[in-house]
């Protein structure tokens, strides 16, 4: 469990301030973005988003057949609190942390089995904060859940989709400790939603 670790990922190109890796691990997309964070007199800045340099992270079909970032969200939660694991297979999130401090996890869940996905089943974990500015871009077909590290934490994700928004009902769930997965948590006992309790065990 650490920060973004610049040894296990590659650059892939740099647009001005903002830095973006491919995952190593993840294939099919999922991006680590580092944007530069300018520290003066008053405090610092930083861009979290910038249309001509995000949006070409999203492959030009998915683009051209009309898929773009049209909707931000937010959840603020205390500490000990765990989300996930939530995914769709229509929607791209940008996720920032922009208070306190979070542990992400990203789960390829695309195909359905290993034998369509040999990728399937594998997972990465990040800690977003302030501090680190990390970025991370989840595409379709990818669960995520993170687990709040330190009170009143934001997290942050700017969503690109086609038609209609995937709320709540049009959502898959996965038990966040399902043995299938086996995932790495800095926790043992969440606190979670009766929804992320009753998620699947596969």
């Amino acid at each position: 469990m650490a920060s973004i670790n610049r040894s296990i990922y590659y650059k892939e190109r740099a647009w001005n301030d903002i830095h973006i890796y491919n995952s190593k691990v993840l294939t099919g997309g999922v991006k680590i973005i580092q944007p530069a964070v300018y520290h003066e007199l008053r405090g610092e800045i930083a861009t979290l988003y910038h249309q001509d340099y995000y949006d070409r992270m999203i492959p030009v079909g998915e683009r051209e057949n009309g898929v773009d970032f049209k909707h931000d969200r937010y959840s603020k939660s205390q500490e000990g609190v765990l989300r996930g694991m939530h995914y769709d297979d229509k929607t791209w999130k940008l996720i920032s942390c922009i208070s306190g401090k979070i542990y992400l996890v990203v789960l390829d869940v695309r195909g359905g089995n290993i034998v369509t996905n040999p990728q399937y089943g594998s997972w990465e974990t990040y800690i977003i904060s302030p501090q680190t500015q990390t970025q991370v871009l989840i595409p379709p077909g990818f669960a995520n859940g993170h687990y709040v590290m330190e009170k009143n934490s934001i997290f942050h994700y700017k969503m690109a989709y086609k038609g209609e928004f995937n709320d709540v009902d049009k959502q898959k769930t996965i038990k966040w400790n399902s043995k299938k997965f086996k995932i790495e948590w800095p926790c043992t006992n969440p606190i979670i939603s009766k929804r992320d309790a009753n998620g699947k065990n596969n």
